[in-house]
């Protein structure tokens, strides 16, 4: 899981497009079409990405001397999926400094991850928890900023 989250994390940090700090920081940070441009530039981002991962998944694996990581890279490119296809709403909370909005949304998410992973692990202890923590937190980031 290491591995999978390095390249995750790596691939997203090389290709960081600033839509926060866009949104955070330009006066027109609140209008709809810039906001509906960045949304837009965060999707096709989200969408490469999970791209990337899903078809270079075998060869990330193999410089690893990790085959068996493959299927899980694969799983885990979802996670840049549902960054992408978060709202810009949830930029708006940073822009806004709404630090009790968050933190409610963040604490949510990682708890909810948190029991999930050690759900699946009482049940099935194997990597497949931790992906499944991974993807659950993205996805209820997701959630909660397009609620």
């Amino acid at each position: 899981m290491a591995i999978i989250n390095s390249v995750l994390m790596g691939l997203t940090m090389l290709s960081d497009i600033g839509t926060t700090a866009s949104i955070v920081q330009n006066p027109r940070g609140t209008e709809k079409r810039f906001l509906d441009t960045a949304w837009t530039f965060q999707v096709i981002r989200g969408l490469l990405l999970g791209l990337i991962l899903f078809f270079l998944a075998e060869p990330i694996a193999n410089f690893y001397d990790a085959p068996y990581a493959a299927k899980y890279i694969r799983v885990t490119a979802l996670i840049a999926v549902f960054q992408g296809l978060i709202s810009v709403k949830f930029r708006l909370i940073a822009r806004n400094v709404d630090v009790k909005s968050q933190t409610i949304i963040n604490t949510i998410s990682q708890v909810s991850a948190s029991a999930v992973s050690i759900t699946w692990a009482v049940i099935s202890p194997d990597i497949w928890a931790l992906v499944a923590g991974g993807v659950t937190s993205v996805a209820l980031n997701f959630y909660s900023a397009t609620s």
